[in-house]
């Protein structure tokens, strides 16, 4: 188990719930949080984590940190557009997310067959 499945399995824990109940609770599969919880899904998704951390009261920081998405944690007055993305923000009339970026980058991934890293 790594450490983010320490820390998932604990909030689960501490909330006195089952894998299911946790699972329900977090709008998730019980399947899908159970394979976190033991590590074996090796780049899960950062919406999935993201409303995981929320229903368990989890910093979202720490679970991007935890499972190696350093890139979307959120520094305080140091955003940085992903390059990939430059200009997007003028097309679209509005700022985006650091994590919509990421989003954006992976879904182009599979529109173009490819896997874009981390």
């Amino acid at each position: 188990m790594t450490e983010l499945g320490a820390v998932l399995r604990e909030a689960r824990r501490k909330k006195g719930q089952s894998i299911r109940e946790a699972a329900k609770g977090a709008g998730e599969k019980w399947q899908y949080l159970g394979r976190l919880e033991r590590a074996e899904i090796p780049e899960p998704s950062a919406d999935r984590l993201a409303r995981i951390a929320d229903y368990f009261g989890i910093g979202k920081n720490e679970v991007f940190r935890l499972a190696g998405y350093d890139h979307l944690v959120g520094k305080p007055g140091k955003r940085k557009a992903a390059p990939q993305l430059d200009g997007l923000e003028e097309v679209l009339d509005r700022a985006i997310t650091d994590f919509e970026k990421v989003e954006l980058i992976r879904y182009l991934g599979i529109l173009r067959g490819t896997h874009l890293s981390r």
